[in-house]
């Protein structure tokens, strides 16, 4: 359906790697047994269980990370690297064989010079990334090795069979660990199912352009734009109009006309999706009435929350004065999803407190003081005051009260 005339050469690499890998177990540059669950295991073991947050760019990490890992981990590795880059036109190809070869090589042996995978195809990208893509490539390497770790825990048959349904293997990736947030998703899609999925690797790009077309065309907007399917089936519905009205024409939203449409449709009149289901809550599948702390790997912006509260993210850490940039505070918020407690150290009156209160609020997503409680330790504070413990009723008797560790830590977020 939205099968695009530049993405032939890239499109049938990926039928390619699909067959070889994904099904056979196999590998793309060698005759190795490379996309096996053993092997991504030792993935998991050496970078998802070995996270570092220290100094140093990616690969320098990376290389340390996977030192003593085995050579067939960092042949697929750099495998991971192609199919990672292989959408992307924001690299060059000279890039992008550098990095695979470096990784490849790490264990020791050349990486073949001639092979039809390290060629032209890799100048054929057609997805311009976005920073973030890169900054965050960890979490995407992270989501496409628990990902491989589940999918090589199926049996062959069932592998077999859920390729040949995308719309139950897009559910089965969405419920994947670390799916939340990742652009490779679509990318993920697009390569395997290109005539279902659009090469579209931007959640508020995606969004806009079901926003733009659906008002464009008097379509009722889909009810939750927190549920990836229902916008990816939108822009399916909308692909399949255009080939009609332009049936000699490849549908491309990154290039005039389409891109006008949702580029200049932000129109005051026509809230935005996250904007219609944060003031008509009946449009969420379901409204909790407190929102647990997010553990995922992305904050989402605009998170089910109830009407009165404002949405709140970094962007609003950053403009009320924050004097951290946004990749450190980035970094916190991460930390803090992976580790479920933070510590800001520092002498008084440097902004802890402060600093503290606005990352609860980017964490759950929206300032509401309902949600966050600060409670202050000193050496009288004991296990009763702050857990449990009885106290004196005004009846003489005593009853058995919770404390704010009992009763914040249950669906709020604490602040000590």
């Amino acid at each position: 359906m939205s099968r695009q005339k530049d993405a032939e050469a890239i499109l049938a690499a990926a039928e390619k790697w699909k067959q070889q890998c994904l099904l056979d177990g196999g590998s793309l540059f060698s005759e190795e047994s490379l996309w096996t669950r053993e092997n991504f295991d030792q993935l998991r073991i050496h970078f998802v269980e070995n996270l570092d947050y220290g100094s140093g760019d990616f690969y320098q990490k990376l290389e340390h990370q996977l030192a003593h890992s085995p050579t067939e981990a960092k042949h697929l590795w750099a495998e991971m690297t192609w199919v990672l880059y292989l959408i992307v036109s924001s690299l060059t190809p000279e890039k992008k064989l550098k990095d695979i070869r470096k990784v490849w090589e790490w264990s020791g042996s050349k990486l073949p010079d001639d092979h039809w995978a390290l060629g032209e195809v890799l100048a054929q990208g057609i997805v311009h990334a976005g920073q973030a893509y890169n900054q965050y490539r960890w979490m995407e390497c992270r989501f496409i090795i628990t990902t491989m770790l589940s999918w090589f825990s199926r049996s062959s048959e069932d592998r077999e069979s859920l390729l040949t349904k995308p719309w139950d293997f897009a559910r089965w990736l969405d419920a994947q660990e670390h799916c939340q947030g990742r652009q490779f998703r679509y990318a993920f899609l697009y390569l395997l199912f290109p005539n279902e999925f659009e090469p579209i690797l931007a959640k508020n790009h995606r969004e806009k352009i079901v926003n733009a077309f659906f008002k464009k065309w008097s379509w009722d907007l889909p009810t939750n734009h927190t549920d990836s399917i229902a916008i990816d089936q939108a822009l399916q519905k909308i692909v399949s109009k255009l080939q009609v009205e332009y049936p000699e024409a490849d549908v491309h939203f990154y290039k005039p006309p389409l891109e006008d449409v949702w580029q200049s449709s932000q129109s005051s009149s026509q809230p935005s999706l996250a904007a219609q289901e944060k003031t008509n809550p009946k449009n969420l599948k379901s409204v909790l009435p407190r929102p647990q702390l997010p553990l995922t790997d992305k904050i989402d912006p605009s998170p089910q929350v109830k009407e009165t509260a404002s949405s709140y993210s970094i962007d609003n850490i950053l403009k009320e004065g924050c004097f951290l940039e946004r990749e450190k505070l980035e970094t916190i918020l991460q930390r803090l999803r992976d580790k479920k407690n933070l510590v800001l150290q520092g002498p008084p009156g440097t902004g802890k407190t402060w600093l503290a209160k606005k990352l609860a609020f980017a964490a759950i997503g929206e300032r509401d003081e309902d949600k966050i409680r600060p409670v202050q330790f000193h050496p009288n504070l004991s296990y009763e005051d702050f857990v449990r413990g009885w106290r004196p009723s005004g009846d003489g008797k005593l009853d058995l009260v919770d404390g704010p560790g009992t009763t914040t830590l249950s669906d709020n977020i604490l602040l000590t």
